[in-house]
């Protein structure tokens, strides 16, 4: 039992390696694209609601967890202002797991990190699990469609 139990151990261990190794190796178009969602989502923080509709294609269509319905954009255009009042953007990063990209299409999975600063002052920190399929439009990546949000795993810290 020991032994069967140190063998998975051992192959999670090297499974999280090639996994972190592959992160640290992404190809000039996989930076690219991970630039393109970076320059998305700073839109977001910064509160610029037509940079942040500029990352959506007009044919955009996602679909958030616990979410009954699908986004669109005119969803999106008319949801981010009420998200830029409700809290600050204060920081953001992801951990792409991996990248696919064929042609003008990218998949990309990732964790997303997000500490957001509510109206009362105090930060709230989450985490959360996206597949975003992004369309090159021209010489820019976009959004065509997602899936995702708050990972069920993890509960915001700060909040009680």
């Amino acid at each position: 039992m020991n032994r069967c139990l140190a063998a998975l151990v051992a192959f999670g261990l090297c499974l999280g390696s090639a996994t972190a190794a592959q992160a640290q190796n992404w190809s000039p178009v996989e930076k690219e694209v991970l630039q393109a969602i970076d320059a998305c989502v700073e839109s977001a923080r910064s509160k610029n609601l037509e940079g942040l509709m500029a990352c959506h294609h007009d044919d955009f269509l996602g679909w958030e967890n616990g979410m009954p319905g699908l986004r669109d954009k005119s969803f999106a255009r008319s949801r981010a202002p009420l998200d830029f009042a409700a809290r600050d953007l204060v920081s953001w990063s992801i951990q792409p797991l991996g990248i696919r990209v064929h042609g003008n299409v990218a998949i990309v999975h990732y964790y997303e990190y997000r500490v957001y600063r509510e109206k009362d002052g105090k930060d709230t920190s989450t985490r959360s699990r996206w597949t975003d399929i992004m369309l090159k439009q021209g010489n820019k990546w976009v959004w065509i469609a997602d899936h995702g949000g708050a990972d069920p795993g993890n509960k915001p810290s700060g909040s009680q």
